[in-house]
């Protein structure tokens, strides 16, 4: 998985001097091999696959820089992200708009923006820490402050913005088909409202035990085997979400077609929805997964640039279960981000059983 950021950049002139800026310029952001390539552009790369599982600075994910000149007085900036082991959040996404916004300051000679980036660090600290201890559902969104920041910034160069999603016209699913959306999308809202009142159940069924039973809290149990209990079910539903995704590593590659796509808020979350019909052995089967662990949920940005890629009335390849021809899915990369999550709190709850005296 990737993201791409390009931006086209009017600038007074391409020229040798605006050349040498501009490579100081990322070399100071990470990319210590920007230099010059064929036709005036610039090229480099920064960070590692080491850095997609371990860090969560934007700088140190593997990246590909590409400056290409348009006009004498317009150029166009790609940054393209590997995000392998990565939740991409809208703060994410701003260092790197940022990023080109520095870079069009430096080349257009208004110096860098280091006051900008030293507040910038300061608030995207405060949500990566809401984000860690929310587990994902508050602090992924970029503040309507910073986003005005930005905007203001990216006009002053004229700096393009990305483009929104293409509204889904390309193609007219039958009535059938849409029939058949509809019901799984009623079946999808079903199984979220079952997993709440699964919860609640619990909750009230603890509550009217205790009520009946008073006798039962006051029995010890010890501490650490709470704590060992509650590891041993993160570790557990940590595996299970990985072994999930790795099973997908085996499914048989075909190709399908893409019929609709959409997002589907739950919560506070944005997920990607693509249909997408494929056969196996004549027989017919609609597909609705991109991925089996919820890969390319998050914000509604990020939902949305998953769908982009799906474009409907295209051919696509797709995986499916051989055992189980229904289960599909368009993306099968794993994604240790969450799992990862789980196992941690999983080692935080078994240290915390055996610091328990």
């Amino acid at each position: 998985m990737a993201i791409e950021i390009s931006k086209q950049i009017s600038v007074p002139t391409w020229d040798a001097s605006a050349r040498r800026r501009a490579a100081e310029y990322w070399h100071r952001r990470g990319f210590e091999d920007a230099r010059a390539a064929d036709g005036d552009s610039l090229i480099g790369s920064r960070g590692s696959w080491f850095g997609n599982l371990t860090s969560f600075d934007m700088t140190k994910l593997r990246a590909r820089l590409e400056v290409v000149p348009m006009t004498p007085q317009s150029v166009t900036v790609t940054l393209h992200v590997e995000t392998f082991g990565q939740v991409i959040t809208e703060w994410n996404r701003a260092v790197l708009r940022l990023e080109v916004c520095e870079f069009a300051h430096v080349v257009n000679g208004a110096g860098d923006l280091q006051a900008v980036w030293t507040r910038f660090r300061g608030d995207d600290r405060k949500a990566s820490w809401n984000w860690g201890f929310s587990l994902g559902v508050r602090g992924s969104m970029l503040s309507d402050d910073w986003g005005g920041v930005i905007d203001r910034l990216e006009s002053r160069y004229h700096i393009g913005r990305e483009p929104d999603v293409e509204p889904a016209a390309e193609a007219h699913p039958s009535g059938e088909m849409l029939h058949e959306m509809s019901r799984r999308k009623e079946a999808r809202a079903r199984s979220e409202r079952r997993g709440v009142y699964l919860v609640l159940g619990v909750i009230v069924s603890l509550i009217v035990l205790l009520r009946l039973r008073p006798d039962l809290g006051d029995r010890d149990l010890p501490g650490e085997v709470v704590m060992l209990g509650c590891a041993t079910i993160m570790w557990a539903i940590g595996m299970w979400e990985l072994l999930k995704q790795w099973r997908t590593r085996t499914w048989v590659e075909t190709r399908c077609v893409v019929k609709s796509r959409e997002t589907e808020r739950r919560g506070k979350t944005y997920f990607p929805v693509v249909y997408y019909e494929y056969r196996v052995r004549g027989r017919r089967f609609l597909g609705e997964k991109v991925h089996i662990g919820g890969g390319g949920a998050g914000p509604e940005l990020t939902a949305r640039e998953t769908i982009a890629r799906y474009r409907p009335g295209t051919e696509v390849v797709c995986y499916y279960d051989s055992s189980s021809p229904n289960r599909a899915v368009l993306d099968r990369s794993v994604y240790l981000r969450g799992p990862m999550v789980l196992l941690a709190m999983g080692v935080g709850f078994a240290l915390f059983a055996l610091w328990i005296p």
